[in-house]
């Protein structure tokens, strides 16, 4: 099963919902410990994850007009010191690329992900058999 055009919060709140119907299908005995912590750290997860978009998207506004203001004012810096402040000015851009400019998303390895990520495709694919 794969849905296409959705948002990245509904795509999020459909995977806690097939979490929990996974858990019920289940049975909600031994299992529920293990489905309520999937389901919270998904959740965290997700909310950590907006949080430091969120900085990201502050930092990167003032970031940008603090370089943009060194580089306006570099007509004040006397001849002597301009090499300097411009190689300077060069390596924060540089920086400023290569911590704002974004990244091809990596491939990892599920042995690499957390538990709960791991328990979470291991339930939605419990689901995914069962409807084929």
């Amino acid at each position: 099963m794969r849905v296409e055009g959705i948002s990245e919060e509904k795509a999020i709140y459909m995977l806690r919902n097939a979490i929990l119907v996974a858990g019920q299908e289940m049975g909600m005995g031994d299992a529920a410990p293990i489905i309520k912590d999937t389901v919270y750290h998904l959740m965290k997860d997700y909310e950590d994850l907006k949080t430091e978009r969120r900085v990201t998207a502050e930092l990167k506004i003032h970031n940008k007009a603090l370089i943009d203001s060194l580089e306006e004012n570099l007509p004040l810096c006397p001849e002597s010191l301009r090499p300097k402040a411009e190689a300077m000015i060069a390596s924060l851009r540089e920086l400023y690329a290569a911590r704002f400019d974004p990244v091809p998303h990596p491939a990892y390895a599920e042995s690499d992900l957390p538990i709960h990520a791991r328990r979470m495709l291991y339930l939605v694919k419990t689901l995914e058999d069962e409807d084929a």
